[in-house]
């Protein structure tokens, strides 16, 4: 799965800031739920 966050940052001399704390936001909303944002392993099986 895949999804798009979008969102608008007024104050551009803090994007870098802003979109940390986003992040971090994210980060935290999904652990506090229970969701695992790991990036699932392939496994390849040779026979």
């Amino acid at each position: 799965m895949e999804y798009t966050l979008f969102y608008y940052i007024g104050d551009t001399q803090r994007v870098q800031s802003i979109d940390a704390k986003v992040r971090e936001a994210v980060v935290n909303e999904f652990n506090a739920n229970g969701i695992n944002m790991s990036t699932p392993s392939l496994v390849k099986s040779m026979s």
